[in-house]
C-alpha cells in the first residue's frame, strides 16, 4: 500500500479496477446497490478479529444489513470496497444492502420518514448541517460506551477536532467522522492565466477575487462564461460574512447579528457578482450548460469555482485534456480567512437491528490504518485522521500539475477551523432563511438591505421562540 502514496488517482483506478469489477459504472444502474465485489477477502484470522470486533456479534450471524447514502458513485467507490471487505472478512453471512445516489433532500426526507415509522436502516450517512438535529431528536446511538471499551485507532488524539465536534451533542459523541473538508477556489487556466499570475499570493482579497472574476467573464467560440461559480447557502455566506468582519449569531445563538453592516456587505458583494457584474451564472444559466452545481466548472465556461478538496479527483476524471486547471486559496478580509468547512460521517439510527456490528463496521473502514489510505487516495479526501491527510493530496501528474493544492487545502484551512454553528434548530430556522434569500440571490431582486433585516427582526424571534 505504501507504493500507492507515489501514484497518480488515474494508476491507482487502473490498479484498482479487478478488485472493484466495474464499479466506476454503478452510477448507471438503479441507486439501490450491492456493496462492490472485490476478489474474494480471506477470512480473518482471530487476531485480527479480536482487534476490530466487539465479541458482542456471532460470526455466523446471518441476514441483510441496510445501509443509506446520499453520496454519488464518485465517492462511494472507496466506502463500497471496505464495506464489502469488512462482512467478507467477519461476517460473510450477512448482506450489506446499500442505498446511495439519493438526492439530497429527499434523503433527508427519507431517512427521517424511515426514523418516524421505526423501520431505519442499520447505519447511515451523517453531514454536519443534522449532526446535533438527529441526537436532539432521539434518533442517534450514542457512542460513548462504544468508544470507551472499544476506541478507534488512534482516538481521540489523531481525530480531527473540528470534525469529531460535529458529530457531537452536548460534549457526546453520535457519530464517527469519515473526512475532514476545505474550501479552496478551482481556477480555469486557459481563462485565468492571462489575468492572474498562478498561483495568487495566500493576501489576496475579495476585491482581487471581484475584478478576476469581472475580467474572466464574456464569451469564448460564442459561448457565454463567467468569471465565478459561489454556493449561496446560509454556511457559505456565513463564511463570506465573518471575513469581512460579521457574522449572523451571537456567540451563544440568543441573538441575530444580521443587521451587522459588515454582514450586509457580504451579502451585497454576493449579489453583485451574479446580478449586478453577472459574473456568475444563475441557476437557469447553469441549466442552460446541462451541468449543475460544482460540476458547472468541468463545462469549461466558469473561470473559478469554490469547492471542496475532494472534488479535485472528479474533476481530474471528468475534463481530462480539456483545459489546465489549478487552484487558489479562499481570499481573505478584514476578518480573515475562512477555508474549512466541516465534514461527514457515519451514525447508528435508534432502532438499527445490529447497532453492535455497526459500530464495529464504522470503526474498522474510518480508523483502520490499513484501508485509510486506500480511501484517501481513491477519493482525495482527507480522512478523519490526522496523520493520513498526505494521502488525500494528489500525487504523480496531476500533483505535479498543482503543487500548490496541499498549501492551499490543508496549510491554510488547518489555521482556522471554525465552522458554521449548526444546532438542533437548524432546519426550522433554514426555511426563513430560504424564505428571505431566494428572492434575492435566486430571483435577483435588489433590495438585499430590506431583505436581510426582515431575515434579522424573523430569526430573533425564531431564537427567542416567539415566531
Amino acid at each position: 500500500m505504501q507504493d500507492a502514496q507515489r501514484l497518480s488517482r488515474r494508476s491507482f483506478l487502473r490498479l484498482s479496477a479487478t478488485a472493484t469489477a466495474g464499479l466506476a459504472m454503478a452510477a448507471c444502474v438503479a441507486p439501490v446497490a450491492p456493496a462492490a465485489q472485490p476478489a474474494q477477502a480471506p477470512a480473518a484470522n482471530a487476531e485480527e478479529a479480536k482487534k476490530w470486533l466487539t465479541g458482542k456479534v456471532a460470526a455466523d450471524t446471518v441476514g441483510d444489513f441496510k445501509i443509506m447514502s446520499w453520496e454519488d458513485e464518485g465517492e462511494m467507490r472507496k466506502f463500497l470496497l471496505h464495506i464489502d471487505q469488512f462482512f467478507q472478512s467477519f461476517y460473510p453471512g450477512m448482506k450489506s444492502e446499500i442505498e446511495w445516489g439519493i438526492p439530497w433532500d429527499e434523503y433527508w426526507t427519507k431517512l427521517s420518514t424511515l426514523m418516524a415509522a421505526g423501520t431505519p436502516p442499520d447505519l447511515a450517512w451523517q453531514h454536519q448541517s443534522r449532526g446535533k438535529v438527529f441526537p436532539a431528536k432521539g434518533w442517534s446511538v450514542e457512542l460513548t460506551d462504544y468508544i470507551s471499551a472499544y476506541p478507534p485507532d488512534g482516538w481521540p488524539d489523531d481525530w480531527w477536532d473540528a470534525s469529531v465536534s460535529t458529530m457531537s451533542y452536548e460534549s457526546k459523541v453520535y457519530g464517527l467522522p469519515y473526512d475532514w473538508a476545505t474550501n479552496g477556489i478551482y481556477v480555469n487556466r486557459s481563462i485565468m492565466d492571462p489575468i492572474l499570475e498562478y498561483p495568487v499570493a495566500d493576501d489576496w482579497t475579495f476585491d482581487d477575487l471581484t475584478q478576476a472574476a469581472i475580467a474572466a467573464t464574456g464569451e469564448i467560440d460564442g459561448q457565454p462564461t463567467w468569471g465565478i461559480a459561489l454556493s449561496l447557502g446560509a454556511d457559505h455566506i456565513w463564511r463570506f460574512a465573518k471575513s469581512f468582519g460579521g457574522d449572523f449569531f451571537d456567540e451563544g445563538l440568543t441573538a441575530s447579528k444580521l443587521n451587522d453592516p459588515k454582514t450586509l456587505e457580504a451579502f451585497q458583494w454576493a449579489w453583485d457578482l451574479r446580478w449586478k457584474h453577472k459574473a456568475m451564472p444563475t441557476p437557469e444559466d447553469e441549466q442552460a450548460m446541462g451541468v449543475t452545481g460544482e460540476f458547472t466548472f468541468v463545462s469549461g465556461r466558469v473561470a473559478m469555482r469554490r469547492g471542496l478538496n475532494d472534488v479535485a479527483f472528479r474533476y481530474d476524471e471528468a475534463i481530462g485534456d480539456s483545459f489546465p486547471w489549478g487552484v487558489y486559496p479562499m481570499p481573505t478580509g478584514p476578518g480573515g480567512r475562512y477555508a474549512f468547512g466541516g465534514n461527514s460521517g457515519w451514525f447508528i439510527p435508534t432502532g438499527s437491528r445490529y447497532p453492535d456490528m455497526a459500530y464495529e463496521m464504522m470503526r474498522y473502514v474510518l480508523s483502520n490504518p490499513e484501508l485509510l489510505p486506500t480511501t484517501g487516495t481513491l477519493g482525495s479526501s482527507f480522512v478523519g485522521r490526522k496523520s493520513f491527510v498526505d494521502w488525500g493530496v494528489p500525487k504523480g501528474e496531476l500533483g505535479e500539475a498543482i503543487p500548490n493544492y496541499k498549501h492551499v487545502f490543508v496549510d491554510l484551512p488547518a489555521e482556522g477551523q471554525t465552522v458554521f454553528p449548526w444546532w438542533p434548530g437548524y432546519q426550522e430556522w433554514e426555511q426563513l432563511w430560504l424564505k428571505w434569500t431566494d428572492p434575492i440571490f435566486i430571483e435577483g431582486q435588489p433590495n438585499v438591505e430590506e431583505a436581510l433585516l426582515g431575515l434579522h427582526e424573523e430569526t430573533n424571534q425564531f431564537l427567542a421562540g416567539t415566531l
